[in-house]
């Protein structure tokens, strides 16, 4: 789901349920997050990665920064957003 995709799919949800929708972008993130880590295999395409599925050494974890997620919805231009994720992906797999 695209930052644009996902503005609008909140903005819906906002409007569908009114105050009973809590936070619409929580939810998104929750469903984003579950979908990433039940996935079998890592998706790589994800605009969103989570750290828990990408299973990184213990010593490679940061003790006094905590990172959840990598976040590329950011990056607009999906040419530099492939770059960028192939380009994190070999930074995680080195050793």
């Amino acid at each position: 789901m695209e930052l644009s995709q996902e503005e609008e799919y909140a903005a819906f949800l906002k409007a569908s349920m009114g105050k009973s929708c809590g936070s619409p972008k929580r939810f998104i993130t929750f469903c984003r997050e579950t979908l990433f880590m039940m996935n079998k295999e890592i998706d790589w395409t994800a605009n969103v990665w989570y750290v828990d599925k990408l299973n990184i050494e213990l010593s490679r974890h940061s003790q006094g920064n905590n990172i959840k997620s990598f976040n590329f919805l950011n990056v607009i231009n999906i040419e530099n957003r492939e770059a960028l994720q192939k380009y994190i992906k070999y930074l995680l797999s080195m050793r």
